[in-house]
């Protein structure tokens, strides 16, 4: 079909079918590739993004909660890009309070830090996002984290 399959890169990034219906939201073709290709949940781009953190990058929070209710036991939550950065980190760095507020009721990693030793509260600060934040502090973040400056938030 259409001569692609499950690992085939559709953009010069990398990304596969399961990325671009990931960043697009649309579930529907998603599960219909995701069963036609037998496709992996955990295929990475060349920035090492599944297509979770492609969807929690973009706020496609359809797309997450797919991957939770149905794909709970195939695919790594908490997996990393090149920058060492997450789906909750993604969610957080792009402000989508809802991703953020799931991600964190679904228990993935929110303490992680990426490859310059900043977290997501670092990022908010950075970004003067004060209700992404206000989040976080509500979720217990490490307001006193060190980053690769020695910075805190």
């Amino acid at each position: 079909m259409l001569g692609i399959n499950q690992s085939t890169a559709l953009r010069k990034n990398g990304d596969t079918i399961l990325h671009v219906c990931a960043e697009y939201g649309n579930t529907k073709l998603f599960e219909y590739f995701k069963k036609e290709y037998d496709a992996e949940l955990n295929v990475t781009n060349k920035l090492r993004e599944t297509p979770f953190t492609t969807a929690a990058r973009e706020g496609r929070l359809l797309i997450i909660k797919l991957h939770f209710e149905k794909y709970h036991l195939r695919f790594d939550p908490d997996a990393r890009t090149v920058d060492e950065w997450s789906a909750f980190s993604y969610a957080c760095i792009n402000g989508f309070l809802n991703t953020i507020e799931y991600l964190a009721s679904k228990k993935v990693n929110i303490h992680t830090s990426d490859r310059n030793k900043r977290t997501a509260l670092h990022w908010a600060v950075r970004f003067d996002n004060a209700k992404v934040t206000e989040l976080l502090l509500n979720l217990n973040m490490n307001h006193q984290a060190h980053d690769i400056e020695g910075k805190t938030p």
